[in-house]
């Protein structure tokens, strides 16, 4: 019988000023393990799960340090205008 092949989860806790420290625990995280199965976050840590999910594997650190040290601007909204809105 073949052995199964493990998965790597990684699972991003939430809280608003832990944003930043996701991205440099994933950077890290990579040489270790470059193949993610599965990601998984709740509040701030389902953004940084949903922007690694997202891009394209050799863009991932730079997505999330565009997002998490922003725009440096409060009143800076998302760029939503790749998704038109239906109708």
């Amino acid at each position: 019988m073949a052995a199964d092949r493990s998965l790597t989860a990684v699972v991003f806790s939430g809280g608003l000023g832990l944003g930043g420290y996701h991205g440099g625990a994933f950077e890290a995280l990579i040489p270790a393990s470059p193949s993610i199965d599965w990601l998984a976050g709740s509040s701030a840590g389902a953004i940084t799960a949903a922007l690694i999910a997202g891009s394209a594997s050799a863009d991932r650190i730079g997505t999330l340090r565009s997002y998490w040290r922003g725009s440096g601007s409060a009143s800076a909204a998302p760029d939503v205008s790749r998704h038109p809105a239906p109708g």
